[in-house]
């Protein structure tokens, strides 16, 4: 058996190769043998030419990746591919949760079954998502600089001039499903497969990409003025652009908010408004200390890993009975136990809103507190 680290020299603002020989401190009772990518005059020839007990080591960024997944055919592989981050895009390792130093992961199970996206003519694969936009405009605008210099990209840098100075939003047809769905000013329109891309965005924070229905999730940032659409870019990076209650005939959406009465778009909490003498009195100054839906979400935590299809009931049950009349009721078949937590957190997030309790939820799972 031999261990294959297959590298892209020029990754990383050149430091490809300094990056994976770190495998080195990770793999010290493995024999590996280095190989430039970049000098392979075939490199699905490479894998083809791999021993059945062969494993190779993908080191570079997303774009190596996507170079992997388009080039090999991947769904037939049966070698052990695992993947090393050495690149200054890695938002699929952050997708896995992975930080930077972590060991190698084995990737086969991730660079299957990939979703295609045909832009003239020519279709690719693509492993965390496809842009639309601003960021298309980022990537070209980098390719530009990198030609002319060889000092690391700054993207933030930038999608911040362009949303200033020079990228202008245009009309978007989004079709999904069959349906055609028409957007004015549109600033981002990515398909995803994972909830990173374009260098830390999270831009759809409930996309699995192992899910067993194998969707991806478009997201559309449209609407806004540059100032706004300024203000509010960076609450992609922690996912916090989209809304809490993301279906609008959530019924705890529909009946405990009100508008401020003023004519602007506004949500003021109406939980724990007093009527007094009012039929609903009694029921509003009644402060709940356990629900059932706290008992659906408490036993699809404690699911979650040990019988997930379960897990997955109990959510889909009580996001049913909140008003959510799709099919899956917006939770995935095939979540992973870490999907469902999310879902988890979601829920009581909606659940004890204005009540304090989701304080303790988060201190319970050490979660961070979302802004």
């Amino acid at each position: 058996m031999k261990t294959y680290v297959l590298y892209n020299k020029l990754s990383n603002n050149g430091k490809g190769q300094t990056t994976a020989e770190q495998l080195k401190t990770h793999w010290a009772n493995r024999e590996l043998t280095f190989v430039n990518a970049r000098e392979l005059d075939d490199y699905a020839g490479f894998f083809a030419g791999l021993q059945p007990d062969d494993e190779v080591c993908v080191c570079g960024g997303d774009g190596t990746l996507n170079y992997l997944i388009n080039h090999v055919d991947c769904d037939s592989l049966t070698n052990k591919i695992f993947y090393f981050p050495a690149g200054s895009g890695n938002d699929f390792w952050t997708d896995l949760g992975k930080k930077p130093g972590d060991a190698p992961a084995q990737i086969n199970r991730y660079i299957k079954n990939l979703p295609t996206v045909t832009v003239k003519g020519k279709t690719s694969k693509f492993i965390n998502g496809v842009g639309y936009g601003i960021d298309g405009y980022c990537c070209e605008e980098g390719d530009r600089l990198r030609e002319k210099s060889d000092k690391p990209i700054n993207y933030t840098s930038i999608a911040i001039k362009g949303l200033l100075f020079r990228y202008k939003p245009t009309n978007a047809e989004v079709i999904v499903d069959g349906k055609t769905y028409t957007f004015q000013k549109a600033w981002l329109a990515p398909t995803m497969k994972g909830r990173f891309y374009g260098g830390g965005m999270m831009a759809t924070p409930q996309q699995d990409r192992l899910a067993a229905d194998r969707k991806v999730t478009c997201m559309v940032m449209n609407g806004a003025g540059k100032l706004r659409t300024l203000m509010d870019f960076p609450t992609i990076f922690k996912g916090e652009h989209v809304k809490i209650f993301e279906d609008a005939n959530d019924y705890r959406y529909l009946y405990l908010f009100k508008k401020d009465g003023r004519g602007n778009d506004l949500a003021l909490s109406s939980k724990y408004e007093q009527e007094v003498g009012s039929s609903k009195a009694m029921k509003k100054q009644t402060v709940p200390l356990i629900r059932l839906g706290e008992m659906y979400l408490i036993a699809a935590e404690c699911m979650a890993e040990s019988n997930p299809a379960e897990a997955i009931k109990l959510l889909r049950d009580l996001k049913k009975h909140r008003g959510y009349y799709a099919a899956d009721a917006g939770v995935a078949d095939g979540s992973t136990a870490d999907a469902i937590k999310t879902y988890v957190k979601n829920e009581m997030r909606k659940e004890t809103y204005a009540e304090g309790q989701f304080w303790f939820f988060l201190k319970r799972t050490n979660s961070p507190v979302p802004d």
